[in-house]
């Protein structure tokens, strides 16, 4: 009767609750209807749409029209490119598209959380950025085929980062003999300039025993083509022969913040290199070292807070054809240095124990300075005289 007086009608009650009735019925059929067609339509549309097609724009003063395909080509994900987490699947040709899908253009490729096998060789050439994210481990599993290391970081203004939990690991024998991680050119005998590229944040683990953690070369002493300017950073290197070994003329770098456990040989290995810059070396667990710094040919080199505790071998070995380094850092190791650099700088920092210094090339300067609070522990063979 209220509804009634509200209209105005004189209806009866009875046909008007009829009339409700009948219109929500109506209603619901409509509707119904109309979810059906729905469906019906988009099952028989296509899986997947042309990123291109579709645009978007953010709100805020001075923003422009863009297509969801230009967003995406700057970041992409490895699933995005068949890539999945995996102990049997190999994802290494995955993980190059998505490298390689912008061309000679910039990109960032992130590697969510997961285990992927990579039994591969995978590039990281100039302009582009491999991260990978807190909990993404890399494997290489089988090693039969490996010619390579199983990242390569080449060219220009390249980038492998992580979080410091993330992993890049070798399990087989013989997969880590080309370095788990290589800087430098694709080939040595192929002229290429390598500079201003990144490692940082990962952590580098080998077979237990055998290979090298981190290679880093240059084509120079065959075609030309320089490997300077950089920056390898906040690594944890384990189970490895060799931590860092640096070869042919890799000049002008800077080393910092590396954490070498287990390692059966030499934590930083340099050989005819000039000019590099190291902080912050700290070897432990390794009692077989041999040394923790190894030189052969090189010079000009700083060496800053190097630490080994505990460790085995020699805190460092210079050859007579190495000249004007400069090591700071405590020697805890059980059987001194051998230091055949004419012109070696010890500095402040703690003591080291010289187990032998001589054997310097004729015509060259002998001297051993001594710079701050550093001291000698021991001299074995004594200053030889110029």
């Amino acid at each position: 009767n209220s509804f009634c007086t509200l209209l105005k009608c004189d209806v009866e009650p009875k046909l008007l609750k009829m009339s409700a009735w009948r219109g929500w019925v109506v209603g619901a059929l409509f509707t119904a209807a109309i979810v059906q067609a729905s469906v019906q339509r988009l099952s028989t549309s296509p899986t997947s749409i042309d990123a291109s097609d579709v645009k978007y724009q953010l709100r805020g003063p001075n923003t422009v029209e863009r297509t969801v395909a230009s967003a995406l080509a700057e970041r992409v994900s490895v699933l995005d490119f068949g890539a999945h987490p995996s102990a049997t699947v190999d994802v290494t040709v995955a993980f190059q598209n998505a490298l390689n899908v912008r061309g000679d253009w910039p990109i960032e490729v992130f590697v969510p959380e997961g285990e992927y096998t990579l039994n591969g060789c995978v590039s990281i050439a100039s302009r582009r950025t491999l991260h990978l994210m807190p909990g993404a481990v890399l494997i290489r599993r089988n090693c039969s085929s490996a010619a390579c290391a199983m990242l390569n970081v080449m060219g220009a203004e390249a980038a492998l980062i992580g979080d410091r939990s993330s992993e890049v690991k070798v399990t087989c024998a013989g997969g880590a003999d080309f370095g788990i991680v290589h800087l430098g050119p694709e080939s040595l005998h192929k002229y290429l300039n390598v500079e201003w590229n990144r490692i940082s944040g990962v952590r580098i683990v080998g077979p237990s025993s055998g290979g090298i953690g981190l290679l880093v070369d240059s084509s120079e002493p065959f075609v030309g083509g320089s490997c300077y300017q950089n920056t390898i950073e906040d690594l944890v290197i384990s189970d490895v022969d060799v931590g860092v070994r640096a070869v042919k003329y890799v000049n002008a770098n800077r080393f910092s913040n590396l954490q070498m456990l287990s390692i059966g040989q030499y934590g930083v290995e340099f050989v005819n290199n000039t000019e590099n810059s190291l902080s912050g070396i700290f070897v432990s667990s390794s009692r077989n070292i041999t040394a923790v710094i190894r030189g052969e040919g090189s010079g000009f080199n700083t060496f800053a807070n190097v630490q080994s505790e505990p460790g085995g071998g020699k805190l460092m070995h210079f050859d007579a054809r190495s000249f004007q380094n400069r090591v700071d850092g405590h020697d805890n190791c059980p059987h001194g240095s051998v230091v055949h650099d004419p012109e070696f700088t010890w500095v402040s920092g703690g003591r080291i124990m010289v187990g032998n210094f001589s054997s310097a090339p004729l015509g060259y300067r002998r001297q051993l300075t001594v710079e701050g609070d550093a001291y000698i522990k021991s001299l074995e063979h004594g200053l030889p005289r110029v």
